[in-house]
């Protein structure tokens, strides 16, 4: 098995908000795909998607879904998937980060107990 062939990249939807500035302002949410260099076969590694997230400068991350692509993915030229793609094969892990600003998830209620209403 060559080492491309043990590896496969697993894609992670998500949405976060900016907490380092730079391309965008502090506070914005923007949605991204998150690539992440896996074993070949294995689980959706969260903890590391999130991980590349929070090292990208965001954090409040919501993922929304994962899926692996499929070894074709990497013949893929449009810019710039192509270059995300080569980068987490390369370094483990890449963002492709969306201009779009979108709200962001509303914060779940927790039911009040009858004891303490508020």
């Amino acid at each position: 098995m060559t080492q491309a062939s043990q590896f496969e990249i697993h894609m992670f939807m998500a949405v976060a908000r900016v907490a380092r500035a730079g391309r965008f302002p502090l506070g914005e949410h923007h949605p991204m795909l998150v690539l992440v260099r896996q074993h070949a076969g294995s689980d959706h590694d969260f903890d590391a998607a999130e991980l590349a997230v929070l090292r990208g400068g965001w954090t409040e991350i919501d993922f929304t879904k994962a899926g692996t692509l499929p070894p074709e993915a990497a013949e893929q030229t449009d810019e710039p998937f192509a270059s995300c793609y080569a980068e987490a094969l390369r370094d483990g892990s890449s963002l492709m980060v969306y201009d779009t600003i979108v709200e962001p998830k509303p914060a779940e209620k927790k039911p009040q107990s009858p004891e303490h209403p508020h």
